[in-house]
């Protein structure tokens, strides 16, 4: 019984262990860390290994500026955490400085190898900096520095086909000029008193705006007067005439990475309603990905006869070609070899490419059991391919009844997202026709192949059927066996049925 209750013990932990796993999903903010509050005091080293070697002093800090990055908005993380790679011998704090001027703090003792931060009911939504501060001077060696994602909020796949936006309008909130006001209301829009080419300005430092494409302010109702958006440093600037209802700046071909500050200004004295400020990243059309028929080119050769006397005649078809009718091989064919084939993918880059064939008599349906697949590689130069190294055809389907076939073709491939392409003949596929030498030379009925049908091959097949002799064209009807059938489909060739 102590043995059941302690296997159900580290049950117990153990599943407790993987929920915590589970339910924590972080975020590595440590090189984000990158100066010091007391910079002729302090330093901050980064090992290759990641980790910061922090040298403090007392009430300096180390400290990562988030305002206008993706740490900004800190409203989807429960907590920040600092690892140390040693217990701490000083006092520690996390200040996290809110947009608002307000802090989000946590206190650390002495011996600590850890300290976390919880943000609580806060809002987070609008942060500045982040910084762990020591109540002396100290070297301490920081292992890592992560966010925690609160439970249910993990941020879902973006959908790169749908614009992306990024919420600025709590950071403008400073002014040019000093007879200027910003008005924070309570709908959540701002009201703007603006003075002759005085500003309502956002200060960001150093942000890095390069994966977004526009700067934009929307307004309540149309501007009285011209106003101009601007990034700083730089020349960035969009102006617009009175009337508008928003104003955008795009970044075009601009270096956006090291943003200073931006701002609004009005050519006279008025006063704006602004509902938004925001980035935007354009969604990007959906890749739609296809083959080129042109340029999917199957290569192969047909021969007949053997030795001296073997004719091959070469074949190099595109599905284009493949596409008006089937093409046909007409000769007599002993053996059909392919050689490769190659096809090139437009509209963007596919994650998986083959070619589905199937190889089957002309008088029935094509199966599954008849369908091949052929995994091609992609070439340097962008071609797929798929090399067959002379695999010979014809002789794994001779047969004593079946002597048209069919070849049929299309290419299957897959996209980024796991979505199918496919190239088909708008679903048809494309297929080639053939007969093997047999069938070419040999008149149907003609049982003992002495190039006539008559009486002498009604006795040919009733041999075959008595067991006596055999025949490869005896079953006339190809219905796949020998009997009283073939007798009256040769009777028939006779009259002339």
């Amino acid at each position: 019984m102590k043995k059941m209750f302690t296997f159900i013990a580290l049950m117990l932990c153990a599943f407790t262990s993987y929920a915590q796993d589970e339910e924590q999903k972080t975020v590595n903010i440590t090189a984000n860390f990158t100066y010091c509050w007391n910079s002729a005091a302090e330093s901050v080293a980064s090992s290759e290994d990641g980790s910061l070697t922090y040298s403090s002093a007392a009430w300096g800090g180390l400290a990562a500026w988030v305002q206008g990055t993706d740490y900004g908005d800190l409203s989807i993380y429960s907590k920040i955490v600092f690892e140390f790679s040693e217990p701490t011998t000083v006092n520690t704090q996390i200040l996290v400085q809110l947009a608002d001027e307000s802090n989000v703090s946590a206190w650390g003792n002495v011996g600590i190898t850890e300290l976390a931060c919880e943000f609580g009911e806060n809002d987070m939504s609008a942060v500045n900096q982040i910084a762990l501060q020591t109540s002396d001077a100290v070297t301490l060696n920081v292992k890592r520095v992560y966010l925690v994602v609160r439970s249910g909020d993990e941020p879902g796949p973006v959908d790169p086909t749908v614009d992306q936006t990024k919420d600025l309008m709590p950071d403008f909130k400073g002014v040019w000029n000093e007879a200027e006001t910003v008005t924070d209301k309570e709908d959540g829009t701002k009201e703007y008193v603006a003075a002759e080419w005085g500003g309502m300005n956002a200060w960001y430092g150093t942000a890095d705006w390069s994966e977004w494409d526009a700067l934009v302010v929307e307004f309540a109702e149309a501007t009285p007067c011209a106003t101009k958006l601007a990034i700083l440093p730089g020349e960035l600037a969009a102006n617009a005439e009175a009337g508008v209802t928003s104003i955008k700046l795009e970044f075009g071909d601009t270096d956006v990475s090291a943003v200073e500050q931006a701002a609004l200004q009005t050519a006279d004295a008025c006063t704006l309603n602004i509902t938004k400020i925001y980035l935007i990243k354009y969604g990007k059309p959906a890749e739609t990905l296809s083959f080129d028929a042109e340029r999917s080119l199957l290569r192969f050769y047909a021969s007949a006869g053997e030795n001296e006397e073997m004719v091959q005649t070469d074949y190099a078809v595109t599905f284009a070609e493949m596409s008006l009718e089937p093409t046909k091989i007409e000769n007599p064919v002993d053996a059909l070899v392919f050689r490769d084939f190659t096809t090139i993918v437009t509209g963007g880059e596919a994650a998986l490419v083959e070619l589905q064939g199937w190889c089957y008599p002309a008088d029935r349906e094509k199966t599954d059991d008849d369908m091949m697949r052929f995994p091609l590689t992609q070439n340097s130069d962008g071609t797929w391919i798929y090399d067959f190294t002379n695999m010979d055809v014809i002789p794994m389907l001779q047969s004593d009844s079946h002597h048209e076939w069919v070849l049929e073709f299309c290419v299957n491939g897959n996209d980024d997202n796991g979505n199918t392409f496919t190239l088909n003949n708008g679903g048809e596929n494309y297929k080639i026709l053939f007969s093997d030498n047999l069938a070419s030379s040999v008149k149907k009925g003609d049982v003992n192949e002495d190039g006539k049908v008559d009486i002498s091959d009604i006795v040919a097949v009733i041999n075959q059927i008595a067991g006596t002799n055999k025949f490869p064209n005896a079953d006339v009807n190809e219905d796949d066996k020998v009997d009283i059938s073939d007798i009256v489909a040769i009777i028939n060739i006779i009259a002339g049925m």
